[in-house]
């Protein structure tokens, strides 16, 4: 496994800067080293998680199910940047647990739509805290303004993936 306190500093530069001629050398670092960091915090999620039988990925379609409002599976494949079949994989097996329900959209039946439970919500509620206090420690690392400066670049960053996916998506490719 590579430890970050061993990559965070070297990761990638010296590859990058050969692989890259130097001009996009940080571009790629930061890019290894999110995946890197992506990895590891689903890791340490799921494994803050497993006592309850939850995995990160399901505990996001829920999330994103409360946070959106009766979405769509494709909504919600969409947000989470996987596939439509993924999304309900994920979401059959929280409707089995009783976590969430599928419902047929009332304007097209092709269309399912995700509904978090009463009893989704009863768990969340007596998890809040330790969840809370488990996430500040993996990030205690860091100060609140550093915190607040990764979440505006992440934010940025983000935003700025989604147009260059619109924009590639869209007829004319421009």
């Amino acid at each position: 496994m590579l430890h970050m306190s061993r990559g965070a500093g070297t990761f990638g530069t010296a590859a990058a800067a050969r692989q890259a001629g130097g001009a996009h050398a940080e571009a790629l670092r930061t890019f290894r080293l999110l995946n890197v960091v992506g990895t590891q915090l689903r890791r340490v999620s799921d494994a803050h998680m497993r006592a309850d039988a939850m995995t990160t990925r399901q505990a996001t379609l829920i999330t994103l199910a409360k946070e959106l409002g009766r979405p769509s599976l494709s909504e919600v494949a969409a947000v989470m940047s996987t596939s439509h079949q993924n999304v309900k994989q994920i979401a059959l097996g929280l409707v089995r647990r009783g976590f969430v329900r599928l419902v047929t959209d009332r304007h097209d039946t092709r269309v399912r739509r995700l509904i978090v439970t009463a009893k989704s919500d009863r768990f969340w509620a007596a998890r809040d805290a330790d969840d809370a206090a488990a996430i500040a420690k993996w990030f205690s690392v860091l100060t609140r303004p550093e915190l607040a400066t990764v979440n505006e670049l992440l934010a940025k960053l983000s935003t700025s993936l989604e147009n260059q996916q619109t924009t590639s998506d869209s007829p004319d490719g421009s």
